[in-house]
Order: structure tokens, then C-alpha cells, then sequence
């Protein structure tokens, strides 16, 4: 099996994530596939040093020649992927003991399998829910695994979307034209880092995402199974009671200012799904990617 790990800019926590991820590949006679979103930070001279002192794991580090976004990252990765089976980790994130197992248990044809997710400060892993709560279950984009037959079958991930709903969009996709399932593995539980942030990279970070679930909204309009019963897509301030206390369990001090910040959005959101055209809302136009470093070892799927 192969785990994908698209990063950017990630330094240390991808060199834990590396340490952790190591012995579980090595135990599923696997591969590790990094993804470096053109980082600028040395990281991927710090990956390529670390395959040299850990030449028993397969490792492959990517890296593009400038930044795409986490979605052509994970295609990029699926496409050099060499087994039968996909893992997406997230390079600023931590898997604990026994991640990879618990996920491969449950990986069948036409299922979505996603760990939990344990955020700095939260006194228990959270599973995945249902997009905004209204009927469409989705996977998390850094703890999840499915056969590499079911992303081609539905063209991969959309990489019009950097932020904001980038697995959503897919777990939708695959559900509604490949009858795929979400399924969860409690087991499989990712230590979910959250990066130290000015108030304008916060604030820009907030407009992304609701830029993302704008162009999710977007895209499925015409299908009535989701806008009908979704009412998250049609009201944008939905969701905002429900983001209020995930956030005041995560980090208190940060909850009312991004609810502030969700307020404005919201009306912002409203007119950009109305009109502003599909073809803006992002997207890269291709992809150039290199090989840096591959591991050794022979492969089996």
C-alpha cells in the first residue's frame, strides 16, 4: 500500500510524521509518497537527509515547481502511487500507533475509510460528521484510505479548490456517480497540529475555506439529492452555531473572534455563490512535478 503526504512549509512535524508513519509502512510492506507543494522552507533537503538515514523505508519525495494546492498534491501522489491501496496523511499532522492498520482493516471496493482526528487541546478524537450536518458524510482529507481504483473512477480530487471542503467535495463526488460509502476506523487516530497564525493569515485562511464550500455549492446545484436536503450549501450562517462550539472546545480564547469573522463571511459567501462564475473560483491550469529522491525496496501491492 502506499500513504500520500501532501505538505507545504511543514519543517519539523513532517519529519515526525515521517518517524511515525515509518515502522507502520515497513509493517504493511508499503511506500511513503511525499508531496512537497513548493515549500520555500528547506524541508525538502531536511526529507531527502532523512531517506538517507532511514534507507529501509521506500520513500518518494515530489516536488512541484510552484505552489498548486493540497489537491494536486494528493492526485499527484495517487498517480505515482504503486499499489492497489491509497493513504492520505497530511505532513503537519502526527499518526499514532496502529493509524495505517486500523484503516486498511476496512478498505473495500467503494469505501471511504477515515480515521479520527485529536486537535491540539481537544480532550477527545473527533470522527467525521456529515457536511454541515445534513445527510452527505465525508472522510477527513489527512486520515483516510480506499483503493486507488476509486479515486481514478472518479478523476481524482478537484484542484479547483485549495481550501475549504477539499475532501468534502470528492467524498460528495464519489458517493453520488461511484456509489462509494464513508466508513470510520476509531482506531485510526492523527494528532491534528494546528499552526500558529497571525489575524490576517487567519482571516485569509477563513475567506478560502468559505470560498471553497462556495464553489462545492456551486458545482452541485443541479443535483437535487444535495442542494434539497443540504441546507448548510443554501446558508452560509447554518453552520455558524455549529463551528462556534467546535472552536470553543479546541481553543476558547480564538471562538468569538472567528465567529465574528464567520459573520462577516457569510454575507460575502451569499453573493460570491450567486455570482461570481465557476471558472474563477481558483484551479491550477497543470502540474510540473520532479522525482528528488526515490527509496528502495520492492513493492507489493
Amino acid at each position: 500500500m502506499s500513504v500520500v503526504v501532501p505538505h507545504w512549509n511543514s519543517g519539523r512535524m513532517l519529519l515526525d510524521q515521517l518517524e511515525a508513519l515509518a515502522p507502520q509502512v515497513l509493517a504493511e510492506h508499503g511506500e511513503i509518497i511525499v508531496v512537497d507543494d513548493h515549500s520555500d522552507d528547506g524541508t525538502p533537503h531536511a526529507v531527502a537527509a532523512w531517506a538517507d538515514r532511514r534507507p529501509e523505508v521506500p520513500l518518494t519525495l515530489l516536488c512541484a515547481d510552484h505552489r498548486f494546492g493540497v489537491n494536486t498534491s494528493r492526485n499527484v501522489g495517487v498517480a505515482y502511487a504503486r499499489s492497489a491501496v491509497v493513504a492520505f496523511a497530511d505532513g503537519d499532522d502526527v499518526v499514532e500507533e496502529g493509524w495505517l492498520c486500523a484503516l486498511l482493516r476496512r478498505v473495500e471496493p467503494g469505501v471511504i475509510v477515515s480515521g479520527r482526528v485529536l486537535a491540539d487541546g481537544a480532550s477527545a478524537p473527533e470522527s467525521p460528521g456529515e457536511f454541515f450536518g445534513f445527510g452527505w458524510t465525508f472522510a477527513f482529507g489527512g486520515s483516510m484510505a480506499l483503493e486507488r481504483d476509486l479515486v481514478l473512477a472518479v478523476d481524482g480530487f478537484d484542484e479547483n479548490i485549495h481550501r475549504g471542503g477539499t475532501e468534502v467535495e470528492f467524498c460528495l463526488r464519489a458517493q453520488l456517480f461511484a456509489s462509494a460509502r464513508v466508513v470510520v476506523a476509531p482506531d485510526a487516530v492523527v494528532l491534528y497540529h494546528v499552526r500558529e497564525q497571525e489575524r490576517m493569515p487567519r482571516l485569509r485562511r477563513r475567506v478560502q475555506r468559505q470560498r471553497g464550500h462556495a464553489y462545492i455549492a456551486r458545482k452541485f446545484r443541479s443535483h437535487p439529492q444535495v442542494t434539497a436536503g443540504v441546507l448548510g450549501f443554501r446558508h452560509p450562517l447554518a453552520r455558524i452555531p455549529r463551528q462556534f462550539v467546535r472552536d470553543l472546545r479546541r481553543n476558547p480564547s480564538a471562538a468569538l473572534g472567528n465567529v465574528l469573522l464567520d459573520l462577516l463571511l457569510a454575507c460575502w459567501v451569499v453573493r460570491f455563490r450567486i455570482s461570481m462564475p465557476v471558472e474563477r473560483l481558483g484551479g491550477s491550469s497543470g502540474r510540473h512535478t520532479i522525482v528528488v529522491r526515490s527509496g528502495p525496496g520492492e513493492m507489493r501491492p
